[in-house]
């Protein structure tokens, strides 16, 4: 898989291998890489890491001109971006709206390393920080930890409205700054370099969730429901679950319904007392009780029909809603 350079008249001016392969780390227990490289389009140096399922790359340099890269679709890697210095404009597969990034921000995405478009401005000392994770290591963390983690396991599970991309970049904190600059220099060796970078990378992904959080529960300004308006909730609802296999995307839902994702996140919330992600994630879980009961189908067929990646995900979740494991409610008829 290839990776493709142009410049901004759409001309191409490079072709190479994707910087990660997300199938290749699967193949892997450790990996640690530094790389330069120099083109006439850019000059930028690249470090990255690799263990158990945690990946942290950085790079930093100066981009010579504008520049359009982009890469064929990869499954999901969930990472978080943090840009200390720059400005970048990044376009994920199948979604509809750029992200931009510019210095002292950061944001969750898919998989920064295979975008349909992302754009470089001509700059100097670019800064990039990405902490990515294979999505099983994910999964495990973000069980039992907090309301944001868990809306983004489900996520980065796949098969539900995005988490994030209504959500705006957030500021890095002095706390972010100092762990990425003490992860960068790190002088350990062998397994306490390993013991030291994984545990910065899982202290950087609490506060940023705890940045997450902090955000969730701010005061929202009242948004006026007109009729018509709850109207075009009700309509968002059966659009959100015509399909538990592939739901519309935020962004997608609140333009087939009509409202905008403001109204349409307030108007869930009042007429439905949910969030789209809780509701949908509700209803999933009490069709995928309905289907056990019924007894006709596996666990795994129940799962897969109603949205789930994976079996484990799906029976951890079920458990946390119901008390007890989807193959006890089939055993008991519960």
């Amino acid at each position: 898989m290839e990776v493709v350079f142009r410049n901004s008249a759409r001309e191409v001016l490079h072709k190479d291998k994707l910087l990660l392969n997300r199938e290749e780390l699967m193949d892997c227990s450790a990996w640690e890489a530094v790389q330069e490289e120099r083109k006439p389009f850019w000059d930028l140096r690249f470090r990255q890491f690799y263990s158990d399922g945690i990946h942290i790359g950085y790079c930093n340099g100066d981009v010579h001109q504008e520049l359009h890269v982009s890469t064929v679709e990869q499954a999901p890697m969930p990472c978080i971006a943090f840009l200390q210095q720059g400005d970048i404009v990044t376009m994920a597969h199948g979604e509809e709206q750029p992200q931009h990034f510019t210095s002292g921000e950061h944001n969750i995405l898919l998989n920064a390393y295979t975008t349909a478009a992302t754009v470089y401005k001509k700059q100097q000392d670019l800064k990039v920080f990405v902490l990515s994770f294979l999505p099983e290591r994910f999964l495990a963390l973000a069980e039992n930890t907090s309301p944001v983690m868990e809306a983004l396991a489900e996520y980065v599970a796949g098969k539900k409205p995005s988490f994030h991309k209504d959500c705006q970049n957030l500021p890095l904190t002095p706390k972010m700054h100092m762990l990425i600059e003490s992860m960068k220099a790190c002088g350990y060796r062998g397994g306490l370099r390993k013991l030291f970078l994984q545990s910065k990378a899982l202290e950087l992904l609490a506060l940023q969730c705890a940045q997450l959080e902090e955000r969730e529960k701010r005061p929202v300004p009242g948004a006026k429901l007109f009729p018509e308006d709850i109207r075009k909730v009700h309509q968002a609802r059966e659009i959100l679950l015509h399909d538990l296999q592939h739901p519309p995307s935020m962004s997608v839902l609140a333009r087939q319904s009509g409202l905008n994702t403001f109204k349409l996140k307030a108007g869930f919330k009042h007429v439905f007392g949910n969030t789209v992600f809780g509701y949908l994630k509700d209803h999933r879980l009490e069709q995928a009780r309905n289907m056990i009961r019924e007894g006709d189908r596996t666990v795994t067929a129940v799962a897969y029909e109603t949205g789930y990646s994976t079996l484990q995900h799906f029976s951890n979740e079920f458990k946390k809603k119901y008390g007890l494991s989807p193959k006890e409610v089939k055993g008991s008829r519960l």
